[in-house]
């Protein structure tokens, strides 16, 4: 929890965590927000989902919503209406290419409210692509943080960014 709010997150914030899987960060982050605060967990693969719908079930958690996309590139949510987006491990090229990526930010920047947090874990791309990405898409790289994170359900030291929208 700790970790979320050194990035920024409140209790009473509206987040989304797209290609959420199996909740790694859905579920801390519907901790870190309170009752009072939604965490959209979206993701293509249904099959994860479902496992994200038991440990829901399990924890007792009501304030997650979860979203079923067959769509990676169109988010449906309303105009800036979250506080944050999280895209951990999901850009890189295996999912995206470039055209692609840009499109996504384009929908990120659509939902976020202007100074809404854009939080990055930038697995398998190189870092400064990222960035550069990013910030031609109306952002601002405001914290490039070293954390311990998980990664294929093991702890991990590795970098993640966090932008403000313009």
């Amino acid at each position: 929890m700790y970790f979320f709010e050194k990035i920024g997150i409140r209790i009473g914030q509206k987040i989304l965590d797209f290609g959420c899987g199996k909740g790694n960060y859905t579920i801390p982050l519907a901790r870190a927000i309170g009752r009072r605060g939604l965490v959209y967990a979206m993701d293509l693969r249904a099959d994860t989902l479902d496992s994200l719908k038991k440990r829901i079930f399990f924890e007792k958690l009501t304030n997650i919503k979860i979203i079923h996309s067959s769509d990676k590139l169109k988010i449906p949510l309303g105009r800036e209406i979250l506080d944050a987006v999280f895209l951990y491990d999901v850009i890189h090229d295996h999912y995206f290419t470039d055209q692609e990526r840009a499109r996504l930010l384009v929908e990120v920047n659509r939902i976020l409210k202007p100074g809404g947090l854009l939080s990055i874990y930038p697995k398998h791309i190189e870092v400064e692509r990222v960035i550069e990405a990013v910030e031609q898409n109306n952002f601002n790289l405001k914290q490039r943080m070293q954390v311990t994170l998980i990664h294929d359900d093991e702890p991990v030291e590795d970098v993640i960014l966090n932008f403000s929208k313009s």
